[in-house]
């Protein structure tokens, strides 16, 4: 799978840009500020509906503009070249397929599976849970087609049933709330399980040495006490016996939403004992590893890689990056000294927002 014939219009310094990009591999530089990250931010929305960098669309969409717009060609070996497009304004979002409205941003996800790098993905490591889970999310969504429906359905229960712990007047709703919850949180867990163990393997059997300095152990933690099982009846109990705390606290205090994944360096935690240059090796292995291990073929940002990796990994990566089987795009503040032996890539330059081919 492999995106075409980008267009971005009013993303940040970009007022319109148009790239022909390779399926292969894509070189985009230039100084910062230039607008290289934009084009990145412009994918990154198609993909997902938010930038990498912000969650506030107001500060990507180009300066007294109303609204941004990222169009593509989809192709891919499996299906007929697909025109994919998202605007998104303030106030609202439109997305097409094949000039049809689509009214999730979902539906459009499932077809652009896109792992973006970026010099903040670091936090993988460093940061909190929620970008673990987002990270074995986004591999589950691609990996089992079921988890995305109960994963939303998880959230809008856990949405009323905080609703009703703030609220005495639907007191009455919690039990009913707290069985629905309950029972989704085994499946949900077992998604990720799975999603995790498939990851394990592909770090075992498809990332070469030089990404791996210190192997790392990888374990997903429920969210909940260890000594809690994951069984309905378990869960109704524990959640019964913390109601009174809960409803002090005015929500649901434990549970997969908590979840986490915990990221050993030789039985240390990563978080402590990794240096930021083993944090940010360690982070671009397993953003690689994640895109190579769902099952259709996927797409690879890196925005910055020479800032990610010093120049020797940096050589072994770009040559690497072939064998991946994925269109690899990659931006960088200078022109790429290294260069793949594979010829087929493609190199643009980017200046106060305009983007010439080389």
């Amino acid at each position: 799978m492999w995106l075409s014939n980008l267009t971005v219009r009013n993303c940040r310094i970009i007022k319109e840009a148009t790239l022909s990009l390779s399926p292969d591999i894509n070189f985009i530089y230039g100084s910062n500020g230039s607008g290289k990250s934009s084009l990145l931010e412009a994918i990154s929305i198609l993909s997902i509906g938010r930038s990498f960098r912000t969650s506030r669309i107001a500060e990507v969409i180009r300066y007294e503009e109303e609204a941004l717009l990222s169009t593509s060609i989809v192709s891919s070996e499996h299906f007929d070249n697909k025109r994919v497009g998202i605007e998104k304004s303030t106030s609202k979002t439109l997305i097409r397929v094949n000039k049809q409205n689509i009214q999730s941003q979902s539906e459009l996800s499932k077809i652009l599976p896109i792992s973006i790098i970026h010099p903040l993905s670091h936090e993988l490591i460093t940061g909190g849970s929620l970008k673990r889970r987002r990270f074995i999310d986004w591999l589950a969504f691609y990996k089992y087609p079921e988890f995305h429906h109960q994963w939303k359905l998880y959230q809008t229960l856990l949405k009323q049933r905080n609703a009703a712990l703030k609220d005495p007047k639907l007191y009455y709703a919690i039990e009913h709330l707290t069985y629905e919850l309950c029972k989704l949180q085994k499946p949900i867990h077992t998604y990720r399980q799975q999603a995790l163990e498939k990851l394990k393997q592909t770090i075992e059997e498809s990332i070469p040495s030089f990404l791996i300095e210190q192997s790392p152990q990888l374990t997903l933690k429920t969210g909940l006490p260890n000594d809690i099982g994951l069984d309905t009846d378990s869960l109704v109990s524990y959640y019964n016996n913390k109601l009174g705390y809960e409803k002090i606290r005015g929500r649901t205090l434990q549970g997969v939403h908590c979840s986490d994944i915990v990221i050993n360096l030789n039985g240390m935690p990563a978080v402590s004992s990794a240096s930021r240059g083993q944090s940010k090796l360690l982070s671009l292995l397993l953003h690689i590893a994640q895109n190579i291990t769902i099952t259709q073929q996927g797409i690879i940002a890196i925005d910055d890689l020479a800032a990610e990796i010093d120049a020797s990994n940096y050589k072994k990566l770009i040559d690497f990056i072939p064998s991946l089987n994925r269109q690899v795009i990659i931006t960088s503040t200078h022109k790429p000294a290294v260069l793949p032996n594979n010829p087929a890539y493609s190199m643009f330059h980017v200046e106060h927002g305009e983007v010439t081919v080389e």
